[in-house]
């Protein structure tokens, strides 16, 4: 029974970093994709079909590659990706949604499409290093065959993007200001300790800055919104990411969906 007693607050320790973990990852993955949406605004970037899916695959694909924008985080990178396709299907076991309650009419995929999105991309990004990976999400084998083409294609897209609206020798990205405003919980309010810990925004904020010469300046708003939600106001150029978030996530992480897919696409070289 001591023995028990003593390990139960690593025990909890161990699960609060994960939930932790949880909320940073998606918080980030949320910022890139906002951070999409200025840049595909700012340098009108030809896309086809919906601006939202453009959005996610720009965030996917530049955490995939953390190992070339930063080799020291490139681990983190794939924890959080794991946590953002968790997320999503978590969020879709939670709402247990209907056929006729499914928002068909939004300009986002459907959450479960995003996570299958994201298990493709990774799993094609290097089917040798995540063998199991289709096989533990419950992807059929004939959509596992075409992610590795798919990963090819979106690579081919983001180098393109790069290489026509990156950053060029000389050049002077705009000002980009983080405004953290009060905080409405407790919750979040360690949370956000956690992610200014690991510069969560900043780094993303780095990230973009040094592909892309912003033309002009943008700010970055943490507040309470009374809602979980991010938007991107290209009018103000501000993108806000709502505390909320915060809290919703971490609320996510410790419902029971979300343990039993803890490990859901934890694969080789996603510790």
């Amino acid at each position: 029974m001591l023995a028990l007693m003593l390990s139960m607050p690593n025990r909890a320790a161990a699960a609060d970093g994960r939930q932790i973990l949880f909320v940073q990852g998606n918080i980030e993955f949320i910022l890139l994709h906002e951070l999409a949406h200025v840049v595909i605004n700012d340098f009108d970037i030809p896309i086809i079909g919906a601006e939202e899916n453009a959005a996610d695959y720009i965030a996917t694909m530049v955490l995939i590659r953390a190992d070339r924008f930063d080799p020291e985080r490139a681990d983190r990178a794939r924890l959080f990706l794991s946590a953002v396709a968790n997320g999503f299907a978590t969020e879709w076991d939670v709402k247990r949604p209907v056929i006729n309650e499914l928002p068909f009419w939004d300009s986002h995929a459907l959450g479960m499409q995003r996570f299958f999105q994201i298990g493709c991309l990774l799993y094609g990004s290097s089917p040798s290093t995540f063998p199991n990976l289709p096989a533990r999400i419950g992807m059929p084998q004939a959509r596992a065959e075409q992610c590795a083409s798919e990963f090819r294609k979106a690579e081919k897209s983001i180098n393109w993007l790069f290489d026509t609206y990156g950053l060029q020798s000389g050049q002077e990205a705009a000002e980009v200001t983080i405004d953290y405003q009060a905080v409405p919980s407790r919750t979040s309010q360690r949370l956000l300790a956690a992610m200014r810990e690991d510069s969560i925004i900043e780094s993303s904020v780095a990230r973009i800055r040094s592909r892309f010469a912003l033309p002009e300046p943008l700010a970055i708003i943490a507040r309470s919104c009374r809602k979980p939600t991010a938007l991107w106001d290209p009018a103000k150029r501000t993108i806000t990411i709502c505390y909320e978030l915060f809290d919703y996530y971490y609320l996510l992480a410790i419902n029971s969906s979300a343990k039993a897919r803890d490990t859901l696409l934890k694969e080789e070289g996603i510790k």
